[in-house]
C-alpha cells in the first residue's frame, strides 16, 4: 500500500490490489493443527466454526469440528488472500510539523490535533500533551508508538520529549 500511495493523484479514487506476498503472506499448511475437543473444553473454550480463539497464547480460527477433534488454523485470517483497497488521497503533507502532528493524531485520534503544542529544534521534538489526553486508556503505549513513528520517519530526531502539565484547580467555594 505504501508503494502504491507514492504514485497516486490527489482527489482521484484508485483501486489497489496487494498480492499475498506483500500483505499477510501465503497460507502455511504447517500452521493448521488438529486438537482434541476435550483440550479446548478443559480451557473453557467452546469452539464454533469460523470463531477466532486463543489457544496456547496464539490466535487461531476454528475451521472444522468433528470426531472429537477441532481443526485450528494459526495463519493470519487474511493470509493467502489478495487485498483490494479503494483509496482517495485527500492531501499530501509536506510541512514537517504537520507530518509530526499527523503521526500524533494517528495514535491519539479522540483529541483534536490543534490541542497539541509542538516544538522542533534540530534533533529534539517537544510535544505538549493536552490534559484531556492524560486519562485515555493506553496513552503510554500511544506515546511510545508516537516516539517510534517520529524516529522512523525523521531519522535526524534523536529525542522525543512529551510534556504533561498538571495545574492546581482553584478551590470551589
Amino acid at each position: 500500500l505504501d508503494e502504491a500511495l507514492q504514485n497516486l493523484e490527489l482527489e482521484k479514487t484508485s483501486e489497489i490490489e496487494i498480492p499475498p506476498e506483500k500483505a499477510f503472506g501465503p497460507r502455511d499448511p504447517e500452521k493448521v493443527r488438529l486438537v482434541p475437543l476435550r483440550r479446548l473444553v478443559a480451557k473453557g473454550i467452546t469452539p464454533q466454526i469460523g470463531a477466532q480463539i486463543e489457544f496456547n497464547g496464539k490466535p487461531a480460527t476454528v475451521r472444522t469440528i468433528g470426531g472429537g477433534r477441532v481443526q485450528l488454523d494459526f495463519n493470519p485470517p487474511l493470509a493467502g488472500k489478495t487485498l483490494v483497497y479503494e483509496i482517495t488521497v485527500k492531501k499530501k503533507i509536506e510541512d514537517p510539523k504537520e507530518k509530526v502532528l499527523a503521526l500524533v493524531h494517528r495514535r491519539i485520534p479522540p483529541v483534536e490535533i490543534e490541542k497539541f503544542k509542538l516544538k522542533m529544534k534540530e534533533a529534539l521534538i517537544e510535544l505538549e500533551i493536552p490534559e484531556e489526553a492524560f486519562y485515555i486508556e493506553g496513552i503510554q503505549l500511544a506515546k511510545r508508538g508516537i516516539a517510534m513513528d517520529i524516529q522512523k520517519f525523521f531519522p535526524e530526531i534523536q529525542t522525543v520529549r512529551f510534556i504533561e502539565t498538571y495545574q492546581r484547580k482553584p478551590a470551589e467555594a
